[in-house]
């Protein structure tokens, strides 16, 4: 209920149809919460809620098995994104008398912030492009030569490939291939360096500039700077 008051109190009068009726309890049940959320839907609302400190929710006596099928249902509607953030693994987050897994595991999709290393960066890559029907082993030289050691370059690199070897399986990009996936590859660097520059420490963007002067190379992160 106070979920839903705030709600319609951010979408600005659009929960007109339904809110006053259900304004005036103290509660709510999971079908009228329905309600709530078709009357947005009409309205072309698309909500998004934050549950911030996940943690905390195994210990709350009132996350049963009925509160997470009821949160299955609407985090499955098109038009609601649930978002949290955790240091613990979804799984771990059992809920207490549960025996079969957390609920969590099955109902967020986990998206990792920490950058990961090159190495990992690759894996991903190639286990991605395996799942699709292209092999890009045969091209991780030449795509790692392009991607440098910035992990999301190598996988905006690695995507270019894909592209063009879609379909075609394991047969190694042609020439001309190459020379596309390179013309974007360098297209894409210019915002990451920007990104990478603003990150460097002072001595390090001296020694970079220090390097255009005298026409020599420094290396940082992977790329190596050049006039």
């Amino acid at each position: 209920h106070l979920m839903l008051r705030e709600v319609a109190k951010q979408t600005s009068g659009k929960m007109v149809v339904v809110w006053p009726r259900l304004g005036a309890r103290d509660g709510i049940s999971f079908l009228e919460l329905r309600e709530a959320l078709d009357q947005l839907q009409v309205a072309g609302e698309r909500l998004v809620f934050l549950l911030d400190e996940v943690e905390l929710a195994p210990r709350n006596p009132a996350f049963d098995l009925n509160f997470f099928s009821a949160l299955r249902h609407i985090a499955a509607r098109p038009d609601v994104c649930f978002v949290t953030a955790t240091n613990c693994r979804l799984h771990e987050l059992a809920v207490a008398g549960r025996e079969i897994g957390s609920p969590f595991a099955d109902l967020f999709s986990v998206v990792r912030l920490r950058s990961p290393d090159s190495a990992e960066a690759w894996r991903w890559v190639r286990s991605l492009a395996t799942e699709s029907g292209a092999e890009l082993e045969p091209e991780r030289e030449f795509i790692a030569g392009l991607g440098g050691g910035f992990p999301y370059h190598l996988q905006l690199v690695a995507y270019e490939a894909f592209e063009c070897k879609h379909g075609s399986g394991s047969e190694a990009l042609t020439e001309d291939q190459r020379l596309y996936v390179a013309s974007r590859a360098y297209e894409h660097a210019e915002p990451i360096l920007a990104i990478m520059w603003e990150r460097l420490g002072e001595p390090q963007r001296e020694a970079a500039l220090a390097s255009l002067h005298d026409q020599t190379a420094v290396e940082v992160d992977g790329f190596t700077s050049l006039e």
